[in-house]
């Protein structure tokens, strides 16, 4: 039960509920039928919009159908939010969003209060939410939400071992659960990555292009790689997000942090950084001893390669990553160094950004002797009669070194890079893998 002398005056009267259900029900409800004129309950009977919260024998089964629905919503964001009641920084995520359900039971966007609307299409972004207006009634609604929550959170939920910080990748500090039970990944490597440490039951969203393990197929989807859906992520309730610097959402990242979403940020430049990054998100997760096994066994592939290719004389290398416009990998992008690593050397490797359009005449004038696509197809095969009329004179095309591999095994830093290694080592140096 909360001080009611620390609760705030709505109108003349300071309001002291039971339960933050007793709170935010019946302005959801008044909310949600005050902008129809109209309505009609299950028997077909008309009831006024301000007539209807008081309806609950008239039209049970739809009072019902919204009860539950807002029952099911509450629990999960109580569970949420419930740690941070009392952090404004994170207590603004809970009213930036104005959702409500039609008398149907559908959820539709609304710009009435309430705010704290999640389940699937509802949430607006954080741009548009920045322009809905609040009435005093809706300040005041949301004010008594934070305060009884604040008051009914047991004490597991505001211990020190229930959350603490970690730094990500890029030297932010987060704060995360002790473990994280509710994970998204961004990424489709992050993907393979959290299913690798064994952590597919925690994974409770993924993107459009997260397709392995066929396991991850069936998770729930927030969106493509580069354009994820803010009101999906937040319906999930996660407490863990997960994303790569390689999908470049810099902008998303912040609308992620600005409504109180733990993000873990990883980064990849190099082969021993995908291996570094699953010491790391061992670490977080609580999987650390499942993550050095991992890593081990990864680790020992790679070496294993780098042994085999280290006496060889190396190639010149072009590593496509599109071909119309020519999209190569750059200095400091982790195909580069795979290619060192698999015995070659990348006539790209000096261009200045990770992933850089480059010109027909600097590859001619460099003469790679060996010539290396993307496929979406499986497996990797030689491709002696691909047409590439401006590349005709190099000695890649003139010997019909060109080959193509598996777009997944050399995009995704994760733990099937190993496996692009395997394959473009083999490419390079077949005499060494005899």
């Amino acid at each position: 039960m909360p001080n009611c002398s620390s609760l705030p005056l709505i109108g003349h009267h300071r309001w002291c509920p039971q339960t933050p259900e007793d709170i935010l029900f019946p302005a959801f409800l008044h909310q949600s039928t005050q902008q129809w004129q109209q309505t009609r309950c299950d028997g077909g009977e008309a009831i006024s919009p301000h007539a209807f919260p008081g309806a609950k024998g008239r039209c049970p089964e739809r009072y019902s159908r919204i009860r539950s629905q807002f029952r099911r919503w509450l629990e999960r964001v109580s569970e949420r939010y419930r740690p941070h009641a009392l952090d404004p920084g994170r207590c603004r995520s809970l009213r930036r969003f104005a959702p409500s359900p039609d008398l149907n039971g559908q959820l539709r966007r609304s710009r009435s209060i309430t705010s704290l609307w999640p389940p699937r299409r509802v949430y607006a972004s954080a741009r548009r939410a920045r322009r809905v207006r609040f009435s005093p009634l809706a300040v005041g609604v949301v004010v008594i939400f934070l305060s009884v929550m604040a008051c009914h959170r047991p004490a597991s939920l505001t211990s020190p071992e229930t959350t603490r910080v970690v730094i990500d990748e890029l030297g932010r500090r987060v704060e995360v659960s002790v473990p994280p039970r509710r994970i998204i990944s961004l990424a489709p490597s992050v993907t393979e990555m959290l299913f690798a440490l064994g952590l597919g039951d925690r994974v409770v969203g993924v993107t459009t292009l997260c397709d392995y393990p066929p396991e991850a197929r069936a998770k729930e989807k927030v969106g493509d790689v580069m354009a994820p859906s803010l009101e999906r992520i937040v319906a999930l309730a996660p407490d863990l997000v997960i994303i790569s610097t390689a999908t470049q959402l810099e902008m998303f990242a912040r609308r992620l942090v600005e409504v109180g979403i733990p993000l873990y940020v990883v980064k990849a430049n190099r082969v021993e950084d995908v291996l570094e990054t699953l010491r790391h998100l061992g670490d977080v997760t609580g999987e650390r001893e499942r993550a050095e096994a991992l890593v081990r066994s990864l680790q020992t592939r790679i070496e294993r390669v780098v042994e085999r290719t280290r006496h060889l004389p190396r190639p010149r290398v072009l590593l496509v990553i599109q071909r119309d416009p020519l999209i190569v990998a750059g200095r400091g992008a982790f195909l580069t160094d795979l290619v060192e690593k698999a015995g070659g050397h990348s006539i790209t490797a000096d261009a200045e950004r990770e992933w850089t359009p480059y010109s027909i005449e600097s590859v001619l004038a460099r003469a790679p002797e060996v010539l290396v696509l993307p496929s979406r197809e499986g497996g990797s095969r030689r491709l002696a009669d691909l047409q590439w009329p401006a590349l005709a004179s190099t000695p890649a095309l003139r010997n019909k070194r060109i080959y193509a591999i598996n777009t997944d095994l050399l995009m995704r830093p994760g733990p099937r890079l190993v496996d692009g290694l395997e394959e473009l080592a083999r490419m390079l140096h077949p005499e060494a893998f005899q």
